[in-house]
């Protein structure tokens, strides 16, 4: 879809309930940083995204998921986008691009540095 953009802004609240398959989930990355609300399964590293910012509940427990939703929207507007705005500063902090720049340096400097244990061997012989 192009115009999820357009849809963030209209909801408070981004919720994933992946019962399995999941890596990074983007979809509660991008939610968060559009200031919504996260409540998702802990699928994948959705516990790692979402942090103390919302709710996380089992995979596969519709119970617990509907309760944490219904907690996230029944809370007061200005509440929901206080923690709406955490959720977005989480994001930034941890997984923006300045984030990803800095993870991707290290580890060409890693890959990169003249440690003659890392160095490709010569194969003789043909």
């Amino acid at each position: 879809r192009y115009d999820i953009a357009r849809l963030h802004q209209g909801a408070d609240i981004i919720v994933s309930s992946s019962a399995f398959g999941e890596g990074f989930s983007n979809a509660i990355a991008e939610g968060m940083a559009s200031g919504l609300v996260p409540v998702a399964t802990d699928v994948g590293d959705a516990a790692l995204i979402v942090g103390d910012t919302g709710q996380v509940v089992a995979p596969r427990d519709s119970g617990a998921l509907g309760r944490a939703i219904a907690m996230e929207a029944e809370r007061p507007v200005k509440e929901r986008r206080l923690r709406g705005l955490r959720a977005r500063q989480r994001i930034l902090d941890n997984f923006g691009l300045d984030r990803a720049m800095e993870a991707f340096a290290g580890l060409y400097g890693i890959t990169a540095r003249d440690d003659r244990n890392n160095r490709p061997r010569e194969i003789s012989g043909r």
